[in-house]
């Protein structure tokens, strides 16, 4: 206790308000709303709202800011205009540094007259003031810029959803289409069923007409029964004379070669080239599903072992929006359940590797066949019996038949069926 009376009687030459300020600076916990400058000759009032409702009620009676700006002013402290940021306030007092607590002892309170007290501190209030109002006027300003900014966000807003409306309205029409349009195909096929049973009725009723007595039974069974040798003939001899790497298409067959190694990309496109074919290639799943995006494709190659995505990942995204496309698996995977997931998933064929020349040809004519151009035997130089000449030889009648200018089988089952009677009737 004898200790503590002179320090307490040499603070109290200072005045209470300037130990209260030196104090308040000294607490770094609120150095982020008032604190000393770089050089410690002067004090900065960064935030005045946090200083006015956090700092002044635990150092002074007053919340007031403007009459602690008053106090500074009755204190001799000057304001210091602040360019680079306007809303720090600035104060120095010559007596008033950091870590100089003797100097403390010579900051006095002004002693002038009462009525210039008043007038230095309207003065004061006018300044503070004014800065208020600066500030008023600038909040009010980005008030305003925010409230434009939320219409023109709700505007935004509000053409994407009538964008979003329209599109759905669009899809809802498309789907209604699609299925006017299932509908119309429906009917289309009914009518053709239906007339093609006319004409096979009519095409009956004609051969019984037109031939009301059948002496010769047995030369219509016999001529029957070499037709249906002269299929098995063709069927036998359909790989032997298959035209290997002939381009006979009406159209190009578009092929997408899906496959990561290079060397197989690079000799099955040589042999789809030798084929007239139109080659597209991709090294894995990702560039496949961009071409598709971009072109149409008669039949897809595709590999199953693959970075980036698979085969079967791939089939899978494809078979979303094209069911159509054949889609043939490049695997030396083929056993019984990898052939059942080829087929769930949606894939076509299987091609197993390594694969020839042939076997990629049949691929192609088997799943390409709307696009070969039809071919016909010719009598004069084919090495196929001649139905006309069989049944010919099998007809004891002594009158020749004439030979008609469809004299196989590939022109028979070409024929109409109004031609078909006519042609058959030759037989009888």
């Amino acid at each position: 206790m004898m200790e503590e009376g002179p320090k307490k009687t040499s603070r109290n030459s200072i005045p209470d308000f300037i130990q209260k300020l030196y104090l308040m600076l000294e607490n770094i916990a609120f150095k982020d709303i008032v604190s000393w400058d770089n050089s410690g000759t002067s004090f900065l009032i960064k935030d005045i709202n946090d200083f006015t409702k956090i700092i002044l009620p635990q150092h002074f009676k007053h919340c007031n800011f403007a009459s602690f700006v008053r106090q500074l002013n009755k204190y001799d402290f000057h304001k210091i205009r602040n360019n680079k940021h306007d809303q720090v306030w600035q104060f120095k007092h010559d007596f008033f540094q950091r870590d100089r607590k003797d100097l403390l002892e010579e900051i006095k309170r002004k002693t002038t007259a009462k009525k210039d007290d008043v007038a230095e501190d309207g003065a004061e209030d006018n300044d503070v003031i004014k800065d208020l109002r600066q500030l008023i006027r600038r909040l009010q300003s980005q008030i305003k810029q925010m409230k434009q900014s939320q219409q023109d966000l709700e505007l935004s807003v509000e053409k994407m959803h009538k964008r979003d409306e329209s599109i759905t309205s669009e899809l809802l029409r498309f789907q209604q289409n699609l299925l006017k349009k299932d509908e119309l195909l429906k009917q289309c096929i009914q009518l053709i069923s239906a007339n093609n049973n006319n004409h096979s009725n009519n095409s009956n009723n004609n051969n019984n007409n037109s031939n009301p007595i059948k002496n010769d039974h047995h030369s219509l069974t016999h001529a029957l029964d070499k037709l249906q040798q002269q299929q098995q003939f063709l069927a036998s001899n359909k790989g032997k004379n298959k035209p290997i790497l002939t381009g006979n298409w009406t159209t190009p067959p578009r092929v997408l070669l899906v496959d990561d190694d290079s060397v197989y990309r690079d000799v099955c496109g040589r042999m789809l080239v030798m084929m007239k074919c139109s080659v597209d290639s991709a090294k894995d799943g990702i560039q496949a599903l961009e071409k598709l995006n971009l072109n149409k494709y008669d039949l897809i190659l595709m590999d199953i072992m693959m970075p980036n995505m698979d085969g079967i990942t791939t089939t899978r995204n494809i078979r979303r929006f094209d069911t159509m496309t054949p889609i043939v698996s490049m695997t030396s995977n083929f056993t019984q359940t990898d052939i059942m997931e080829y087929i769930n998933i949606g894939m076509n064929d299987i091609l197993p590797k390594p694969f020839s020349k042939n076997t990629l040809y049949d691929i192609l004519e088997k799943h390409c066949a709307h696009l070969k151009l039809p071919t016909y035997i010719n009598s004069s130089t084919s090495t196929t019996p001649l139905l006309i000449e069989e049944s010919q030889s099998a007809n004891t009648s002594p009158t020749t038949t004439p030979t008609h200018p469809h004299s196989n089988v590939t022109d028979y089952l070409t024929l109409n069926n109004r031609k078909r009677s006519k042609y058959f009737h030759n037989f009888l």
